[in-house]
């Protein structure tokens, strides 16, 4: 499972950057800016997934676990990355993803390292 969880993040992630790598190579402007578009699309897509896997796995197993008052696996700074992705992906959202890259490594993040943390702290929780 926890495989599983960081894993959906990550692989649009790598697309994401494989798309925009081949945009770099593209001559014709307006293709080129259809390309970096979908692949800023992917890199969204990515951590849709991990606030999906956060919403729908982790946190309902972390507070199914911690029934008897115990203190929460999930830390805050994780939280935080986490609340930071669903912003930038609310409709009326003004957070661009080069926003939120910024931010998540404030927070010593990379999405990909975002998607392995959250992996890790499913292994936590059990």
């Amino acid at each position: 499972v926890a495989a599983t969880v960081s894993q959906k993040g990550k692989e649009w992630f790598q697309r994401g950057d494989e798309l925009m790598a081949k945009a770099s190579e593209v001559a014709d402007p307006s293709k080129r800016q259809l390309m970096l578009a979908d692949a800023i699309g992917d890199k969204m897509d990515g951590h849709r997934q991990l606030v999906k896997q956060f919403d729908n796995c982790i946190n309902p197993r972390d507070v199914a676990r911690r029934s008897g008052a115990e203190a929460s696996k999930i830390p805050d700074r994780l939280r935080v990355a986490l609340e930071m992705s669903r912003r930038m992906l609310k409709n009326d959202s003004n957070i661009t993803l080069t926003d939120l890259e910024n931010s998540l490594q404030a927070l010593d993040f990379t999405p990909d390292s975002l998607a392995d943390s959250l992996g890790h702290v499913i292994r936590l929780i059990g």
